[in-house]
């Protein structure tokens, strides 16, 4: 019976399987180690009940993937003289969004002329 479960738990989460596969294809070794981690998050949620649906399953997988090949990313950059680099122990910088970047650019012209 214990064959039977573990059987079915496989059956049950094939489409995750599926889906690492697929991102895979064509990527470097940092992306498909990002998928690899991702994936036994996703399974283990996914078999806990925590995702309503296999399209819910998906869509966090795809985005926990991108988020764990993006701080890859971050970490494969030297670091700037004097800056901080991603050795052990320490987290990379948060990337801030163009449009956040530009926001704060308009605000602080319009503070400066008072115009707005």
């Amino acid at each position: 019976m214990g064959m039977e479960q573990g059987n079915l738990q496989t059956n049950r989460t094939a489409f995750l399987d599926h889906l690492a596969n697929d991102l895979k294809v064509g990527r470097d070794s940092a992306y498909r180690r990002a998928v690899r981690r991702a994936l036994e998050i996703v399974k283990k949620n996914y078999e806990s009940g925590q995702y309503q649906s296999t399209t819910e399953a998906e869509y966090v997988f795809r985005k926990m993937v991108e988020q764990e090949n993006e701080a890859s990313q971050h970490c494969r950059v030297p670091a700037p003289l004097g800056g901080e680099s991603c050795g052990a122990g320490t987290r990379p910088r948060p990337v801030v969004p163009p449009f956040f970047t530009a926001l704060v650019a308009i605000a602080t012209l319009c503070f400066q002329s008072l115009t707005c």
